[in-house]
């Protein structure tokens, strides 16, 4: 028996298969001539005879090498952009079938293409051959559906006949769509015979090749021709060559190479313990041949640990994708019809110790879903790169803390992409990502959980938008400054001269605007509302500038971004940029981009807390005195700027050898809980930043 699931793993080892097929006819003598009154007797057809080999030429060599070529023409129409790969995905999908199990498929029937053959001649036996292969997957296969069966086997009985074939799948009920679809199956059938066909001829004709014969790939014609030189290399490599063999298009001639044939190498092949896989081991040190094993361009291993839970987390994830729930989200308004917004919400969210009981030495939690969302959202991507879709997703947490730090994992969000028409491609974009998260380990291969996602997303309504910090807002109160312009001057003259900014520790690909909520805090005129949230940096030309981060949505359900601007400007926004903390410092003339502190706020009831996290500008340099210093300069700002009330800063921590920060505190802040105690705490009032300010003036190295 061979199951569906199987086939959708790229790196599916048919070899065994195949021995098995050839065992059971290409490695048998030629069964009795019943069907000789197919063919003219009078025609003559190229034979060799050898005591040891029942098929000289239609053996299991041949055979392997077809089923081989089947992947390899997929994978050169794949690398050269075949739009017809394209309309395979899409139809193919509407089976519930990937493009892999589709490969796997078309590869099994080039594996029955030749086995009701009767003699080494012209091939009058085809429809025989298809039934064999429908006969095998009617019972090895019989989840496939029928008439997908039926295809598959068509694509041996009219392997030369396109015309044909789409007939036949017009009559058990397929589209015309459908298909013309389907018959790049029967090209790939076609043209993979027609490459093996070097080994017999004296003069092969690439003019002959549906490949070459494409529209979409005439600029690939070049490389089409170095293909096929390698695989006359192969087979004379192999002993397999007949005779010397010309090279042509049309009539030119391209090249010539002599013959190679070997009755006793040909024996170590046709009797080796598997065929196929020393067949296609000799592919390794061809240039286009050894991609045999990449059916998707530049994937990751399919059967990649992304997630490396403990066996616990690991078994009540998955009952907690068995009884998921489709949550269509709404995050920002500007592209409806290029993105979804979708979050897979556990019943009940996973709870789980933030560092793992088993391996007190591994990673925490929060580590194993940041790596894994990276890793896992890269390898997405590029399955989905024939789709042009894209996708960012991520786990979403919450920090919990009483005695002990724990993690609570309340579901998957995901957010898509789309480039072109939205509609015609979210069912093809939505079935690679499930077969991609079903390979993950984490959600076993259960019937709807698909559907039940394009239904969720089918009855979508655009919700009207409400911020979740509308409730208690804090109104600036009027006071006098106490503090002299000159003396805050001075300060920030002190600042400059005795504490050095520092570069953002990196820069991603995808951060290159100013942030779309940005502002000095000399011009804020507004005050922030309860739990309301913003990132700060003070400057090295002294500027403290606040703005939103859009990168937390996936993660912590952070929307201040979309909630602080208006629905109708969001069309103005780049949402595929990242506004970060170095958003809020971009350079320009006069003006290097570095920063001297920077991290997080959150108006809280009676005080604005600030959280010292910045991945970019995290500082471990400062000693207490240049910190002080820094957080009184920031402090007196920011009180102009939101009202005079407590500025309490808490720093972030930074965990391991490498001092790596620890996100499990900022989805603490994000989530509006409180920090645990042991993140530092230090006020400033008045009082305190005016005397911080004074002992300045005081310092003799001041000047």
């Amino acid at each position: 028996m061979i199951y569906l699931e199987d086939l959708d793993n790229q790196s599916y080892d048919i070899s065994h298969l195949a021995q098995s097929i050839f065992e059971t006819y290409y490695l048998m003598p030629f069964p009795p001539k019943s069907n000789l009154t197919k063919r003219d007797p009078t025609a003559k057809h190229f034979e060799i005879t050898d005591p040891r080999i029942h098929r000289v030429t239609h053996g299991g060599m041949h055979a392997s090498r077809v089923a081989a070529y089947v992947k390899i023409a997929h994978l050169f129409r794949q690398d050269h952009n075949d739009p017809a790969i394209q309309d395979l995905i899409d139809i193919t999908s509407s089976y519930n079938l990937s493009i892999t199990q589709i490969i796997h498929l078309t590869q099994i029937a080039a594996l029955f293409h030749d086995v009701s053959r009767e003699d080494e001649g012209l091939a009058y036996w085809d429809e025989e051959s298809a039934g064999e292969c429908l006969d095998f997957l009617k019972t090895e296969i019989s989840s496939l559906p029928d008439c997908i069966m039926q295809i598959i086997a068509n694509t041996i009985s009219y392997k030369d006949n396109n015309e044909g074939f789409v007939s036949a799948a017009i009559s058990i009920g397929l589209t015309q769509k459908e298909a013309v679809a389907f018959s790049y199956l029967r090209a790939l059938i076609h043209d993979a015979d027609c490459l093996d066909i070097l080994r017999v001829r004296k003069t092969f004709k690439i003019h002959f090749l549906d490949m070459y014969n494409s529209t979409a790939l005439m600029d690939s014609r070049t490389q089409l021709i170095a293909l096929v030189k390698e695989i006359r290399s192969l087979i004379a490599q192999q002993g397999d060559q007949y005779f010397n063999c010309i090279i042509k298009i049309n009539d030119d001639i391209i090249d010539e190479q002599k013959a190679a044939f070997d009755p006793v190498i040909k024996c170590d092949y046709e009797w080796a313990e598997n065929v196929y896989k020393k067949i296609i081991h000799d592919m390794k040190d061809y240039q286009i041949l050894s991609g045999i094993e990449r059916l998707l361009k530049n994937d990751l291993p399919i059967n990649k640990m992304y997630y490396p839970f403990n066996p616990q987390l690991l078994s009540n994830m998955k009952q907690a994708f068995r009884s998921a729930t489709i949550v269509s989200e709404q995050f920002e308004l500007s592209s409806p019809d290029s993105r979804d917004y979708l979050f897979i919400k556990f019943q009940s969210p996973l709870v789980t110790p933030f560092i793992n009981p088993e391996k007190p030495d591994s990673d925490d939690v929060i580590a194993i879903l940041f790596t894994g969302d990276v890793d896992f959202t890269e390898h997405c991507n590029k399955l989905l790169e024939p789709l042009n879709g894209s996708v960012d997703l991520g786990f979403r947490i919450r920090g919990i803390y009483d005695t002990e730090k724990r993690v609570e994992i309340s579901g998957l969000s995901l957010k898509i992409s789309y480039i072109g028409n939205k509609l015609s491609l979210r069912e093809s974009v939505l079935g690679i990502l499930f077969r991609a998260l079903e390979n993950t380990h984490l959600m076993k291969k259960e019937t709807g959980f698909k559907e039940r996602m394009l239904t969720s997303l089918s009855a979508q309504v655009a919700p009207t938008r409400c911020a979740s910090f509308t409730i208690p807002c804090f109104f600036k109160p009027t006071r006098t400054a106490t503090l002299h312009s000159s003396q805050v001057d001075n300060v920030a003259a002190y600042i400059i001269e005795h504490i050095p900014p520092i570069q953002a520790k990196y820069i991603r690909p995808n951060e290159i605007s100013i942030n779309p909520t940005y502002q000095n805090s000399e011009v804020i005129d507004q005050p922030l509302k309860m739990n309301q949230k913003k990132i700060w940096v003070l400057r090295s030309d002294m500027i403290l500038a606040v703005g939103n981060k859009n990168a937390n949505w996936t993660k912590f359900n952070d929307t201040d971004l979309p909630e602080a601007i208006e629905s109708d400007m969001h069309a103005h926004v780049n949402w595929d940029d990242r506004y970060g903390h170095t958003s809020l410092a971009i350079p320009h003339p006069g003006y290097d981009g570095s920063v001297l502190y920077g991290g997080y706020l959150a108006q809280r009831d009676g005080y604005i807390e600030l959280y010292t996290f910045s991945g970019r500008y995290f500082r471990q340099d400062l000693d207490d005195d240049r910190k002080a210093i820094l957080e009184a300069y920031v402090a007196h700002l920011f009180q102009k700027a939101y009202g005079d009330q407590p500025l309490v800063f808490m720093d972030a921590i930074a965990v391991g050898p490498r001092a790596v920060l620890d996100n499990f505190e900022l989805s603490i802040f994000i989530n509006n809980d409180p920090l645990p105690e042991y993140c530092t705490r230090r006020s400033y009032e008045g009082d305190t930043i005016q005397s911080i300010f004074d002992s300045i003036e005081l310092r003799p190295t001041y000047k």
